[in-house]
């Protein structure tokens, strides 16, 4: 059994996404309502939620650009419009299964910070981490014993349902909602001291002229308009937390 939208609400979600496809800047209100008509979509059109992050990512920056006020304009990046492309393409035609039905396979994953193991029915795989690999937080390894699992063990498959066991909270919440925008959340909490070093270290890097690339690569970010959005932040040469983080005995 199958969750699909009506002509009328699917024609409601798509209409907004090629009007705003068209035009060259839009106000971060109606960026807002589109991602709100994409949201709405949700339970009827599968896979969405892989195609919908990047609106939200520019969204944000533009709001905090222009500190709240959603009355300006922004302009989309060329991923936001692949994303909107991709609603307009399959939104007459999408549905959604309430449910996927018994699993075709079973793939059993664990890690630790010293390697990660993996089994399917009656095939088991693992192996050690790097001492590079070994850095990374756990709920990281935990997603990567899940990657490296799929493909060693279940990468000859297609078109199947595939159970995916794991103890790792994180990693069940992760896959469930298709992963997130933008930022690790698997590494970098909200609010948590890792990430305020890291935004300190990054921000005083760029002060200092060091390379945009070099300071993504460093720290693991996968566009400078992440680093720009969530992490380049005004260094000012002061005391306390800036100071422990950025000084070298």
């Amino acid at each position: 059994m199958t969750v699909t939208l009506t002509d009328a609400k699917a024609m409601k979600v798509r209409s907004p996404r090629q009007n705003l496809l068209l035009q060259k800047t839009a106000t971060i209100r109606s960026v807002a309502e589109v991602i709100g008509f994409l949201v709405s979509g949700f339970p009827a059109v599968e896979f969405a939620e892989m195609h919908y992050r990047h609106l939200e990512l520019d969204k944000n920056c533009a709001l905090r650009a222009n500190k709240g006020n959603f009355d300006s304009t922004m302009t989309l990046s060329a991923q936001s419009k692949t994303e909107l492309t991709w609603w307009i393409v399959n939104v007459l035609t999408a549905s959604k299964p309430i449910r996927h039905g018994n699993p075709d396979l079973s793939l059993t994953t664990d890690a630790s910070k010293l390697g990660w193991g993996a089994v399917c029915g009656e095939t088991s795989t693992g192996g050690f981490w790097s001492l590079e690999e070994q850095r990374y937080h756990i709920n990281f390894l935990e997603l990567k014993a899940v990657l490296l699992g799929l493909k060693s063990l279940c990468g000859a498959f297609s078109e199947k349902h595939i159970l995916v066991q794991t103890d790792n909270t994180t990693a069940v919440a992760y896959i469930n909602a298709m992963g997130e925008a933008g930022i690790d959340v698997t590494t970098f909490k909200p609010h948590s001291t890792r990430a305020a070093a890291a935004a300190a270290a990054a921000s005083k890097a760029k002060n200092v002229s060091v390379p945009v690339k070099e300071i993504l690569d460093t720290a693991g970010w996968s566009s400078e308009r992440i680093f720009d959005c969530f992490y380049n932040e005004p260094f000012q040469k002061a005391g306390g937390f800036a100071t422990c983080v950025l000084t070298i005995d």
